[in-house]
């Protein structure tokens, strides 16, 4: 049977049930290095995620013109 793909949701509730774990300090070496390879792996999933989801998002904009369109949606650099 195939594993099912978790949610954006569900990694990320995992991630940090991984977290809140290790942040604990009671764990065995082999436990913290397993749920550390866990972590990395949830982590990339969620960045996976993200970026396919923001590839999707758009940006209605009016025209002068009264006119909608879409563009990308672009992420502002802060300066």
């Amino acid at each position: 049977m195939a594993k099912k793909t978790k949610s954006f949701e569900e990694a990320l509730t995992r991630l940090e049930e991984i977290v809140t774990s290790m942040e604990e300090g009671e764990l065995s070496l082999d436990d913290t290095v397993r749920l550390y390879k866990e972590g990395v792996s949830l982590a990339a999933l969620c960045g996976g995620k993200l970026t396919e989801a923001r590839q999707q998002v758009t940006m209605l904009s009016a025209e002068l013109d009264g006119q909608i369109s879409e563009k990308p949606f672009e992420l502002r650099e802060e300066e």
